[in-house]
């Protein structure tokens, strides 16, 4: 941690890293106090419950990835090759100490978090769509991507791919299953 780093900062960043190793129901607020030092009583004071940080978690992990998926649009590559990096983002986060897509691990316990953790799911793969869709139909316009496929089929079948690939990769301790995956869901749109 840096010496800017807050001590909110670090129950945000340890409560996320949490949530993507063990899950939503598999952490306290005594194992993010232990992990940075401070007592559990400290926590309670920036976040007054799990579902408050847990909302807090989301919300930050959702803008990192939107920030960092986002860019991959701006250098004027291929549709092609922004969706193989895309894939890539994915593979980087399991290879982070075996940690999954935040989003994906809370989206496997959604009923078990409160409504307020579940809009933040949904955004997240609602933002990531919208991404997808668009970076599919710039590779129709493009003449790299099937014309005949639907932008917003593609993007929901490649991030569900993704995520499934994440969770599947994890068990085998294998992230190069992730862009596997990614190059048979490119190859079966490419024209």
């Amino acid at each position: 941690m840096t010496a800017t780093t807050t001590i909110k900062d670090q129950i945000i960043d340890q409560a996320q890293a949490l949530i993507q190793t063990r899950g939503y129901n598999g952490f306290s607020f005594r194992d993010i106090a232990n992990e940075i030092g401070i007592k559990s009583s400290s926590i309670h004071y920036y976040y007054p419950s799990k579902t408050e940080l847990a909302v807090a978690a989301t919300s930050k992990y959702r803008s990192d990835f939107m920030h960092v998926a986002s860019k991959l649009q701006n250098n004027k590559k291929k549709a092609t090759t922004i969706l193989k990096n895309y894939a890539e983002l994915f593979q980087q986060t399991l290879k982070r100490k075996q940690k999954i897509c935040l989003v994906g691990m809370l989206a496997s316990e959604l009923n078990s978090v409160a409504p307020e953790v579940r809009a933040e799911v949904k955004a997240f793969f609602v933002e990531q769509h919208q991404l997808l869709t668009n970076i599919i139909k710039l590779g129709q316009t493009n003449d790299e991507i099937r014309p005949e496929l639907t932008a917003s089929d593609i993007a929901k079948t490649y991030l569900s791919a993704l995520e499934g690939a994440m969770m599947l990769a994890r068990t085998g301790k294998d992230s190069s299953d992730i862009l596997l995956v990614s190059r048979q869901m490119i190859s079966m749109i490419k024209t």
